[in-house]
């Protein structure tokens, strides 16, 4: 199997995602989304796809990160949860 090329994900995603996970972290407790049911994600990333679709410029009102933000961090989630989605 070839070699992932870990290095061509952009910065910005490691980063963003990073970031709301520490933002989650602080508020509940780290790896918390961990024990959450996956339909609480999948309703997460729409509301942030709606918000973002609506105003790509807005924030979140709580965080104060951008709703795309957290949009790829329910995706990073979701992909952990993936063998749970089937």
């Amino acid at each position: 199997m070839k070699k992932l090329q870990l290095e061509l994900i952009p910065t910005e995603l490691i980063r963003g995602v990073g970031e709301v996970l520490t933002f989650g972290a602080d508020k509940y407790s780290p790896r918390g989304w961990d024990d959450v049911d996956k339909a609480k994600y999948i309703g997460s990333m729409l509301r942030h796809t709606l918000s973002y679709l609506e105003d790509n410029k807005s924030l979140d009102s709580e965080s104060g990160y951008s709703h795309l933000k957290h949009l790829a961090c329910n995706v990073a989630i979701l992909l952990s949860k993936e063998e749970e989605l089937k």
